[in-house]
């Protein structure tokens, strides 16, 4: 199942699963009244939302592809690697956060725009 690009809400929601998810944790797409939920697999579902399935990234010359598959079955051993795949790059993230200070962030976003041809 492909997402539907021309809606803004859909676009807002895969940007924020992009900057949110985790290497190794399993997202769903939820469908309820006010559009589709984006989630990670442990937390709470909307009361009276329908699951459509998992999300499955990849990226295809150079493009990021989301599409919404069938839940997957995997191991006990699977799940494992994959908990600890997404606790790995969560510390990751931290600790890239925690090194590039506010400061060092403004200089390169003002390098970035005035550097624009």
């Amino acid at each position: 199942m492909k997402f539907d690009m021309s809606d803004v809400r859909v676009r807002w929601m895969l940007y924020r699963y992009h900057n949110r998810s985790h290497n190794g944790e399993i997202w769903l797409a939820l469908q309820t009244v006010k559009g589709i939920v984006l989630m990670e697999r442990t937390g709470e579902r909307p009361h009276g939302s329908k699951l459509l399935g998992e999300i499955r990234t990849r990226i295809v010359e150079g493009e990021y592809v989301d599409d919404i598959i069938p839940l997957q079955q995997r191991s006990p051993a699977e799940l494992a690697r994959m908990h600890e795949q997404a606790m790995a790059h969560r510390r990751y993230r931290a600790e890239l956060y925690s090194s590039y200070s506010l400061t060092g962030r403004i200089a390169n976003l003002k390098n970035k725009y005035t550097t624009c041809h």
